[in-house]
């Protein structure tokens, strides 16, 4: 019987570590911007000096503004809440812009990868829409 608690708590343990090792979160903790995208079937797009689009991720938040060089007026932003467990990444967007009102209260599954501060996110969109992009840790 003892032995079948301690195997059985043992077990729990290694669980627990399996997947706290999956989850890297202060990997994505920080200030990102967007260095290149392909939304659809267009091409691949890099950011320019003309816009930025800057994602901030927190413990358990995110947040991106799309904004112009120019007149620094942001067009387009949006955030929420996020998870990630292992490459699975999934955003449920709370709040944002207009052009954002269709994906509210929606999970948006991705899959995330991080190498030599970048952060590769890819997956579709709940109306379909295939995205990938390329963020470049700046904070």
């Amino acid at each position: 019987m003892k032995r079948n608690v301690v195997m059985t708590l043992l077990s729990v343990f290694l669980f627990v570590i399996g997947v706290n090792a999956q989850q890297k979160p202060s990997e994505i903790l920080g200030t990102w911007k967007l260095v290149s995208y392909k939304y659809g079937e267009s091409d691949i797009k890099f950011a320019t000096d003309g816009f930025q689009r800057i994602k901030l991720i927190t413990p358990t938040y995110f947040t991106w503004i799309h904004y112009s060089n120019k007149d620094k007026m942001v067009s387009e932003m949006a955030g929420g809440t996020y998870t990630l467990v292992g490459e699975d990444y999934v955003e449920k967007i709370g709040f944002g812009g207009d052009s954002m009102r269709a994906y509210f209260n929606k999970e948006q599954v991705f899959k995330m990868k991080i190498k030599d501060g970048k952060m590769y996110v890819f997956g579709v969109m709940t109306d379909n829409q295939r995205i990938e992009e390329i963020w470049e840790k700046i904070d």
